[in-house]
Formats: C-alpha cells, sequence, structure tokens
C-alpha cells in the first residue's frame, strides 16, 4: 500500500511535526480498513462521518447511524494504520474524513 493522493494530503505542522487528513471509505459490511500512512508516531486523530448536511432531506444528526471510527495511534504495521468504525449499520457503505498528527 502507498500513500494515495487521490484520498490523503499530508502538510508540516507550524513547531514541528506532521498532518495527514483525506478520507477513508467502507463498504458495505466491513468494519476495518487499512489506512496507509507516512507517519512513523502519531499522537491524535480524529474522524468525523462525511455525510452532507446541507443537502435536501438531510438530517443534522450526524450520528443517527454513523458513530465515528477508531485506530490504535501506537500501531503502525507495514506504514498503514487499521481504522474500525463504530456503526449501527454496518451493512450500508461509508465514508469518513480523518486527520493524523505526528511525525
Amino acid at each position: 500500500m502507498g500513500f494515495d493522493l487521490d484520498k490523503q494530503r499530508s502538510y508540516t505542522l507550524p513547531g514541528g511535526g506532521r498532518g495527514e487528513a483525506g478520507t477513508v471509505d467502507f463498504s458495505a459490511g466491513s468494519f476495518c480498513q487499512a489506512l496507509p500512512t507516512q507517519m512513523i508516531n502519531i499522537y491524535a486523530w480524529g474522524a468525523n462521518p462525511a455525510i452532507d448536511v446541507t443537502g435536501t432531506g438531510a438530517t443534522n444528526d450526524l450520528n443517527l447511524y454513523e458513530r465515528g471510527c477508531t485506530v490504535d495511534i501506537g500501531d503502525i504495521t507495514n506504514s498503514s494504520i487499521i481504522v474500525k468504525r463504530q456503526t449501527g449499520r454496518s451493512d450500508v457503505s461509508a465514508s469518513y474524513y480523518y486527520e493524523i498528527k505526528g511525525w
């Protein structure tokens, strides 16, 4: 696996360190996804459902079905971290926006 420039971006943090941001996609029925990273150490992780709340008929309750994603920031294996989604609906495909900070 490599860093996917279509879905990921890398940047330098003021004062040192780096960040990565992008999207992680899950297919219906999957709970885990290997996310490629260039990080060696991670100290911060955040993810939000990629749901359009501005469209017609959209709900402002982002947590209706999609609860978020978790990672073990201390476990980078083969230049990837394992992202696990927490959801009430694993039978649907879902995307999340994420951000990582580290080195």
